[in-house]
């Protein structure tokens, strides 16, 4: 009903000290700075509110929450998976150690689909009883994030011991392969097919 306070305050006062022209009206002077002062005030506090959620806080001010947490933004990081990111360490660093901390420390990297197999099952020997294979399912080849810092990630939350492995599904027309610091990816496309 009323954009600014000024308005506000001007509609509750009695008609009598309405009588005289805004202009040279003492009240309504009155209520005009206090309503600019007040208006002000307002948009502060909103302001105020929103820097102090993830979700909705500045690009600076999220760098800030990022330092909070030990975190920065990687080269080429999209921002809105930097807040994802940084959203999701407290969650990610109580899981550390275990597969769903791996899963949650992969998705917090832009990836939507992902999951933790044991070699074994992946591979059917027994021979890899401590190597684990990351499975990412993609819709098209664009990687949010570089593979090395998939990797480092992934390094961060495993168990100790374990080895990670990654696998990589696709809708793709060729196959190409993924490699970084040493270690193969196993890509596996399925054909598109043609409408």
């Amino acid at each position: 009903m009323f954009e600014r306070f000024a308005d506000y305050m001007w509609y509750l006062l009695n008609a009598p000290f309405k009588k005289i022209k805004k202009s040279l009206n003492q009240w309504y002077i009155l209520c005009k700075v206090l309503g600019r002062r007040s208006d002000y005030v307002k948009e502060a506090f909103l302001k105020a509110r929103d820097e102090t959620m993830l979700a909705t806080c500045s690009d600076v001010m999220l760098v800030e929450y990022g330092k909070e947490r030990g975190l920065s933004r990687y080269e080429n990081e999209d921002i809105e998976n930097f807040r994802k990111r940084v959203a999701l360490y407290p969650e990610s660093c109580r899981l550390g150690g275990t597969n769903r901390g791996i899963i949650v420390a992969v998705k917090s990297l832009g990836y939507t689909e992902v999951s933790v197999i044991p070699a074994r099952e992946a591979d059917g020997t027994d021979d890899a009883w401590a190597e684990f294979y990351v499975m990412i399912t993609m819709e098209e080849e664009v990687h949010p994030i570089g593979f090395d810092i998939l990797c480092k990630e992934v390094r961060r939350k495993k168990e100790v011991g374990a080895k990670d492995n990654y696998m990589f599904i696709t809708k793709a027309k060729e196959p190409a392969s993924i490699t970084a610091g040493g270690i193969m990816a196993v890509v596996i496309y399925t054909q598109l097919q043609e409408d």
